[in-house]
C-alpha cells in the first residue's frame, strides 16, 4: 500500500500545483488501477516460476492468489463501472494509454525476462506507467485551457525519471534477486556497472534540470519541484548507503515513502 500511498501523494497535489480541475473519476480510477497493476505485475512473477520466492512481497503474493485475483476481478469491475458512470474522455485516453504500456511491458516480463535486450526494460516501463498514470489528464486539461505547458511538460519528465532512477535503483540491489526468480531486468540486459553509471549520470542530470527549471515556474510548481529534488536527493543517499540498508528491505521503503514528499506541498501553497 506504500506505493498507491506514493501515487496519491504524488497526484493530489497536481491539480493546485496547475492551477486545474480534475474530473472526480481520476481520484478515484488511478490509485485503483495502481493497484490493479502492480498486484498483476506480481501475479506474473508467482506464476512464471514455481519455486520458492526470495522476497516477502512475492510469497505473499503466491500465498494469497486466489484471493488476489478476486481482489483483480473486483478492481476491473469496479473501473468499468466508473468509466462508464463517469465518462470523460480524458480519462479514456489516459486509460488507453496505460493499457497499451501495460500490455506492452506484461508481454515482455511473461516471455522474454532475462534476455539481454535494450528492449527488456521493466524500470522504464513502470516507471512510464506511473508517470503517464499520474501527469497525461492533468496535462489533457491544460492544452485544453490553452495554458502555458513548458514547465508542466519538463515536470512531467522530471518525476518520470525520478520513477526510473527509483526502479533502476532497486533493480541494482535486488539484481541476485532478480537472477533467482528469472525476473525481467535492464540491469541483468546491459550489466550491473553500466547501470550504476547510468543512475548517477541520471542523479546529475536531473539535479541541474531541476535547477534550471525552477526560475520559469510559479510559485506553486517551484514548490513542487522542490519536492522533486528531495526525492532525487533521498535516492541518491538510500543508494549511497544501500549496503547498511538491506536489513527489513529499507532502502525499498525508505525510496517509496519519498514519493509520499509532494504531499508536503501542501502546507507552502
Amino acid at each position: 500500500m506504500d506505493v498507491i500511498i506514493g501515487v496519491c501523494c504524488s497526484m493530489l497535489v497536481l491539480p493546485v500545483c496547475l492551477n486545474i480541475e480534475m474530473p472526480e473519476i481520476w481520484y478515484i480510477a488511478l490509485p485503483l488501477s495502481t493497484w490493479a497493476i502492480y498486484l498483476t505485475d506480481h501475479l506474473i512473477d508467482v506464476f512464471r516460476n514455481t519455486d520458492e520466492y526470495p522476497t516477502p512481497r512475492h510469497r505473499f503474493i503466491k500465498k494469497y492468489s486466489r484471493e488476489i485475483i478476486f481482489l483483480l476481478i473486483f478492481l476491473c469491475a469496479t473501473l468499468l463501472f466508473l468509466l462508464i458512470d463517469q465518462f470523460d474522455i480524458k480519462i479514456l485516453i489516459t486509460g488507453i494509454a496505460l493499457l497499451s504500456i501495460v500490455i506492452l511491458h506484461f508481454i515482455i516480463v511473461r516471455i522474454n525476462p532475462l534476455k539481454k535486450m535494450l528492449i527488456n526494460n521493466k524500470e522504464f516501463a513502470v516507471a512510464s506507467i506511473y508517470a503517464i498514470g499520474i501527469y497525461l489528464a492533468p496535462l489533457l486539461v491544460l492544452f485544453e485551457n490553452d495554458n502555458n505547458n513548458l514547465v508542466p511538460i519538463i515536470s512531467f519528465l522530471i518525476f518520470l525519471t525520478l520513477a526510473f532512477i527509483n526502479l533502476l535503483m532497486v533493480s541494482i540491489i535486488e539484481i541476485d534477486n532478480d537472477k533467482k526468480m528469472g525476473n525481467s531486468s535492464w540491469v541483468i540486459a546491459i550489466s550491473q556497472t553500466r547501470d550504476q553509471k547510468i543512475l548517477y549520470g541520471l542523479f546529475i542530470g536531473i539535479f541541474f534540470v531541476i535547477i534550471f527549471t525552477i526560475p520559469f515556474a510559479n510559485e506553486k510548481i517551484k514548490f513542487l519541484l522542490l519536492s522533486y529534488q528531495f526525492i532525487a536527493l533521498g535516492h541518491f543517499i538510500i543508494f549511497s548507503f544501500r549496503k547498511n540498508l538491506l536489513h527489513f528491505l529499507a532502502y525499498r521503503k525508505l525510496s517509496e515513502i519519498l514519493f509520499w514528499v509532494p504531499a508536503l506541498v501542501y502546507f507552502f501553497i
